[in-house]
């Protein structure tokens, strides 16, 4: 392309008024040649700073991207953990069983489960009753005792 052709691009390009193709045109030139005319060289700067940040930009969604991708992810596991909690919460709050409808059971008398409460209580006096009074009929010939260590107080006063 001639430096003509081009400063009518330029100044078609400066306008708003170019193609796609002329624009392409114009790039590939400012792209390709390195000697170029002083008026021309602020101008192939401009067009080199375009196409600099293009590139960065480019580079950038390419950085984005795949950030988002992680993001995303990472929004998927959170979703996917919370349902699978849910589920096991649903799952422990319907095989729980409320075992309020069986009965206490408040001893054990001969191997058997005693569920009623008073008779509980009254075979527990009843036990007690008979330790007691078995622990009294033990404690009757210890009274003896009483009367042999007076005897001996009294032989030992003698001596």
């Amino acid at each position: 392309m001639e430096f003509e052709n081009l400063e009518i691009l330029l100044e078609k390009y400066f306008e708003g008024n170019t193609t796609l193709n002329e624009e392409l045109e114009i790039k590939d030139f400012f792209k390709n040649n390195t000697e170029l005319p002083e008026n021309l060289i602020e101008t192939k700067a401009m067009f080199e700073f375009f196409r600099n940040e293009k590139e960065q930009q480019l580079d950038l969604k390419v950085f984005s991207i795949g950030k988002n991708r992680k993001v995303k992810m990472r929004k998927l596991y959170y979703q996917v953990f919370a349902i699978a909690a849910s589920i096991l919460i649903l799952i422990s709050i319907f095989t729980y069983t409320d075992n309020s409808e069986e009965q206490i059971v408040y001893a054990y008398i001969n191997g058997k489960p005693i569920m009623n409460e008073q008779v509980a209580k009254m075979e527990a006096k009843r036990a007690l009753l008979l330790v007691s009074s078995n622990f009294n009929n033990g404690t009757e010939n210890l009274k003896h005792l009483s009367s042999f260590s007076e005897a001996e107080s009294l032989v030992e006063g003698i001596n």
